[in-house]
Formats: structure tokens, C-alpha cells, sequence
């Protein structure tokens, strides 16, 4: 009986160290103030950074940019960057095969390192203009 108890406990910290699932990642940078950048510069900063990182584009209102990246038809996340010359925010909107759980607000850890490799492009690009 003590073995099975520990075979269990065993299995099941072995499952939840293997969860991908991981807290839903929403970024917000707000430029320095002695940078000056227009909102155009965000603009094409942020649309430089979806094409480098195969997100596609769905509409951009000169405010709110909707873009979506499709990983081999099973993987499809949609998010949504608002942006001003001062600041941008990169949103979760909708995702499909990711394991999105709007009640604990996790997702796929992957989605994560998607919006970071494009929050971390758009600040770079920021930085040399």
C-alpha cells in the first residue's frame, strides 16, 4: 500500500512538472521620455517585427493593429497591439489548439515566447530610431 501511495505522489509531481501551460503573458511598454518616436515610427516598428516573426497582419486602424500567427494549421493564436507614439500593448484575443483557459488565464507556454520575441523586436527597433 505504501508503495502505490508513493508511485501517485510520484506521478503526479511528474505531470504537473511537465504542464506547458503557463500564466497568459500581456505586455505594455511605455517609451522613455526623451525618446522621440511618432506613431508612424511604432507603426513601422511593429509591422517590421510581425513580418520577421510570421505573424500576419488582419488590420491595423492607425491605433489598433489585429495580427495572428498560424503554426502548421494547429497552432493559431490572434492578438491585438494597441498602440500611440509614447507606448504599445501587445493582447491575447483568441487562440486555437494552444489550451487557452480563460478561467485560470493560461495558455500554451509557446504563445508566450511568441508575443516576447515580438515585444523584444518592436523595443529594438524602437531603440535605434
Amino acid at each position: 500500500m505504501k508503495q502505490i501511495t508513493l508511485a501517485l505522489i510520484f506521478g503526479a509531481v511528474l505531470l504537473t512538472g511537465c504542464s506547458t501551460a503557463a500564466p497568459i503573458l500581456t505586455t505594455t511598454q511605455t517609451l522613455d521620455t526623451r525618446k522621440q518616436v511618432n506613431t508612424r515610427d511604432m507603426q513601422s516598428a511593429i509591422h517590421q517585427s510581425l513580418v520577421r516573426y510570421g505573424w500576419k497582419m488582419d488590420s491595423d486602424d492607425g491605433r489598433t493593429i489585429m495580427a495572428h500567427y498560424n503554426k502548421q494549421d494547429r497552432h493559431i493564436a490572434r492578438i491585438r497591439i494597441d498602440y500611440s507614439a509614447q507606448q504599445f500593448s501587445i493582447r491575447h484575443e483568441s487562440s486555437e489548439g494552444l489550451g487557452y483557459n480563460s478561467r485560470r488565464h493560461t495558455i500554451h507556454r509557446n504563445y508566450n515566447r511568441w508575443v516576447q520575441n515580438l515585444d523584444n523586436d518592436i523595443q529594438s527597433r524602437l531603440s535605434f530610431m
